[in-house]
């Protein structure tokens, strides 16, 4: 009887470990998202989303900002603080 309770108190202690990891990974994943919401507010305005042809058009504003920015670089992302370490089980 000791064995099995043993054995289930290592499984139960598993399954709490990936537990907690994987709501540290998904706190993480809510605050990149909270923060690109709000970077996008400020880059596009609170009006864009009233805009019903948005994203079906570029304008001169948006090309000169894409012109600007590097190559290869997110337009809402901050590289500084927008990381994200998961644990490698997920």
């Amino acid at each position: 009887m000791a064995l099995i309770d043993v054995t289930q108190q290592q499984e139960f202690n598993q399954r709490d470990v990936r537990d907690r990891e994987l709501l540290t990974a998904l706190a993480s994943l809510d605050r990149l998202l909270g923060r690109a919401v709000m970077r996008a507010r400020a880059d596009y305005g609170a009006c864009a989303e009233a805009d019903i042809y948005r994203g079906l058009y570029v304008t001169d504003e948006q090309v000169d900002q894409l012109l600007v920015r590097g190559p290869s670089i997110a337009s809402l992302t901050n590289e500084s603080t927008d990381e994200i370490n998961l644990p490698e089980e997920l």
